[in-house]
């Protein structure tokens, strides 16, 4: 795509449609709160409410900054509105959208990386729908007949796919991989002996703005070299 028909055609076009259709879920999802409450009048207890969406604020406030600002390179701007609508962002539209990436032979924060990830995340959202109708229907009855020791080891499947995406990474790009690893281990253990007094976002903020930073005077470094040869 023409990069001067992606920035004054298609990125104003997607951003618009995406806000439209957030704002319109934002509403659908009260809908069956308000039928329950005006319809059957079942009335809510408001301090048990208040009382569990600040303890959900609390708890998911740090995955509202981080997420956004970690997945957005990988995603673009229209994986970014389909992630955030659909959900699953980081067990499956991530590596749904790396997998492409790789697959394609295009780097991410580019604008084939971000149309690549487009396509790879809308396709994932009808297959993630298929699974779902069956998980429904099906899931209970299979998970009843498979044993306890099967069943725990699912508990392992998103580190493991964690695990295998960042492998693809490392892979590709060494340096940026072995300084997230090291932020990571070095943050944890930092944090939990020393600063646990800080806010736990701490564990996640500082690995992720540590690897963007040398990332990026890695990649400057690289592009600064070909004009050092020259000279």
């Amino acid at each position: 795509m023409n990069e001067n028909i992606y920035k004054n055609e298609y990125l104003p076009s997607i951003v618009k449609i995406g806000r439209l259709i957030l704002s319109v879920s934002l509403v659908v999802f009260f809908v069956p709160f308000l039928v329950s409450w005006f319809v059957y009048g079942i009335q809510p207890n408001w301090g048990a409410i208040v009382q569990g969406v600040v303890a959900w604020v609390i708890m998911n406030a740090p995955w509202w900054l981080s997420e956004p600002i970690s997945y957005f390179p990988v995603l673009g701007v229209a994986g970014t509105f389909i992630s955030f609508l659909s959900g699953n962002g980081s067990n499956m539209r991530m590596p749904c959208a790396i997998a492409s990436q790789k697959a394609s032979g295009v780097l991410p924060g580019t604008i084939q990386g971000s149309i690549i990830s487009t396509i790879g995340i809308s396709v994932s959202v009808f297959v993630n729908i298929g699974i779902l109708a069956l998980g429904v229907l099906l899931g209970q009855a299979v998970l009843s007949a498979l044993p306890p020791s099967v069943t725990e080891a699912l508990n392992f499947l998103l580190p493991a796919l964690y695990g295998c995406v960042f492998a693809q990474f490392l892979s590709s790009n060494k340096k940026s991989g072995v300084t997230a690893m090291i932020l990571a281990i070095g943050t944890v253990l930092l944090y939990n002996n020393v600063l646990s007094f800080l806010p736990s976002i701490v564990k996640m903020l500082v690995p992720i703005f540590g690897t963007m930073l040398v990332a990026f005077f890695l990649a400057k470094n690289e592009s600064d070299e070909p004009a050092d040869s020259e000279k």
